[in-house]
């Protein structure tokens, strides 16, 4: 999926606090333990807090939900990508 969206002219984000409405976020959220196994896709909509700690997204299910994007062990399990073409 990296290789397509960055020949599609996707643009790789990897400081979480950088993100903006329409980013779409790769998380392994733990289902294989592999880091770099993306499980999980999420549109970024907005953060919650002044920290840019937490962020209202929409996930590949269509909830809107909150999720913890930048602390802990799953911040090193997380990428996004831009659409800048």
């Amino acid at each position: 999926v990296e290789t397509q969206l960055r020949n599609l002219g996707w643009q790789k984000i990897t400081n979480m606090s950088q993100l903006e409405p329409g980013d779409v976020v790769f998380t392994d959220k733990g289902t294989s333990n592999i880091q770099g196994t993306w499980s999980h896709v999420y549109v970024f909509r907005r953060y919650t807090d002044n920290s840019k700690r937490y962020a209202w997204v929409l996930d590949n299910y269509g909830q809107n939900k909150t999720r913890n994007i930048g602390s802990g062990q799953r911040s090193r399990s997380i990428l996004a990508y831009r659409c800048v073409g």
